[in-house]
């Protein structure tokens, strides 16, 4: 561990384990700090965000969320209150504010596209129909998190980034999409409650079912982008390492889409969106990367994968071939 992150483990021994040894980094991803513990004989996982990023109401409103999930018999995490009896703690480094909840473990194993007992199209439908429960379930009153694109959402931090450091025709095209998406029909349909971060890294298999975690993103927004972050990561993830050729976007989406049109409606406008959704994931990783990875020591994959965002957004290419008549027939998906 760093000394932040260490001098956040004394910070939070007193609250959730017994001594400092009891806490391991799990993670210092690109958003928060996850750490995990054994609190009150149970194996749970801290996530410590910056309060410049979250406010306590919007963390309040991510638990309930997960509470409504659970009621209606989804697999996700549960809070655990701290020694002081608190779902949310707020701890002070210096100047900087954190603020940390303790999550149950979801039981599960990663996805892995290398292993065809997991990675096949029954899985695909699976995890696609386990989307569609997600987005099926309305809250009875309104939930206190952003909409898309307002302030402390991905989206606003995103176009932050290109406002402040790329060139001219970067911030043209990301802005062209933005006022794309804007424009877009918020019909219950296809606009609600959603993960805003569902990529396979955030699901978990096991024989009860999927699990979803890291739900610290989700806002109100379009259905359609959360099946475009799924879809993304999954061909990024089968044509690098699975063997998968270009293919493998229309056949992923044929498996997924019939498992989400089983508790939700695939209407023809969420199929028509989602291309645009993956155009905003390129401009969403590259923004995360660019702010995140170690410019002066990129690795090699890391210089490639920049380089190609960058050329894709700047020509208008899609990073996914999916033709208009491939979307005609996903939209008639049974």
């Amino acid at each position: 561990m760093n000394l932040r992150q260490s001098t956040l483990v004394v910070k939070l021994t007193p609250l959730y384990g017994n001594q400092v040894a009891d806490f391991q980094l799990v993670t210092e991803g690109y958003q928060n700090i996850v750490f995990r513990c054994t609190h009150q004989e149970e194996t749970v996982f801290i996530r410590v965000a910056e309060a410049r990023r979250r406010s306590v109401s919007m963390i309040e409103a991510e638990l309930e969320w997960l509470r409504i999930l659970r009621d209606s018999g989804i697999i996700v995490p549960s809070p655990r209150k701290s020694n002081k009896g608190n779902c949310i703690e707020t701890i002070s480094l210096g100047e900087d504010t954190f603020y940390a909840v303790a999550f149950s473990k979801v039981h599960g194993r990663p996805m892995d596209v290398t292993n065809s007992q997991l990675w096949n199209p029954q899985l695909f439908e699976k995890w696609g129909e386990t989307l569609g429960r997600i987005h099926s379930v309305v809250p009875k009153r309104q939930i206190a998190r952003p909409y898309w694109g307002e302030p402390l959402t991905s989206a606003s931090e995103t176009m932050a980034f290109f406002e402040k450091n790329e060139d001219c025709i970067l911030k043209v095209r990301l802005f062209e999409t933005v006022a794309q998406i804007e424009n877009l029909p918020r019909s219950a349909d296809t606009f609600g409650f959603i993960h805003n971060d569902f990529h396979q890294g955030n699901v978990l298999v096991h024989n009860e079912g999927i699990g979803i975690i890291d739900f610290d993103d989700c806002v109100y927004g379009w259905y359609a982008q959360d099946i475009a972050a799924a879809l993304y990561h999954a061909f990024w993830q089968a044509t690098a390492l699975g063997g998968s050729d270009l293919s493998f976007g229309f056949s992923f989406l044929q498996s997924f889409l019939k498992g989400y049109r089983k508790p939700h409606n695939l209407s023809s406008e969420i199929v028509r969106q989602i291309p645009i959704f993956l155009r905003w994931r390129e401009f969403f990783l590259y923004a995360v990367f660019m702010k995140n990875w170690p410019l002066d020591s990129l690795e090699i994959w890391q210089t490639y994968t920049l380089e190609c965002l960058r050329k894709r957004i700047k020509n208008g290419e899609p990073y996914i071939p999916l033709s208009s008549n491939e979307l005609m027939l996903l939209s008639e998906i049974r």
